[in-house]
C-alpha cells in the first residue's frame, strides 16, 4: 500500500520473490516463494493473518535495513536508512505493532 512521509507519497519496494523460514531460529530449510501475484505466496508469509505482523516486523531482516540488502550503498544512503527506520520506530504506537485486532 503507498504510504506518506513528509507529503510525499511513495510505494514501498516489494521483492519479487520471497524466502520463506518456518521459524526464527532457522531450523528447517528455507522454502523460496514466488506464487502469483508477484512474489506473494499463500503457502509462506501470506498464510499469516495481515493482523500478526505489523510495521516493526519490516523494518530490519537478518539485523540489515532492507534497503541495503539488494543494492550496493553508500555510508549516506545506510544513514538516512537508520535514521527513517528510528522515524518509523517512534511512529509505532506502544506494543510495536502498527496492525492491530479489532
Amino acid at each position: 500500500p503507498p504510504a506518506a512521509e513528509g507529503g510525499a507519497v511513495f510505494m514501498p519496494w516489494h521483492a519479487g520473490q520471497e524466502v520463506w523460514y518456518e521459524d526464527e531460529a532457522m531450523a528447517h530449510p528455507p522454502r523460496r516463494c514466488d506464487g502469483p501475484p508477484g512474489g506473494e505466496d499463500a503457502n509462506c508469509s501470506d498464510r499469516l493473518g495481515f493482523w500478526t505482523i505489523g510495521l516493526e516486523d519490516h523494518l530490519r531482516y537478518f539485523g540489515q535495513s532492507p534497503g541495503g540488502l539488494c543494492k550496493a550503498g553508500s555510508a549516506a544512503r545506510a544513514r538516512a536508512d537508520r535514521a527513517q527506520e528510528e522515524r518509523w520506530r517512534l511512529a509505532l504506537p506502544a506494543g510495536g505493532s502498527a496492525v492491530g485486532v479489532g
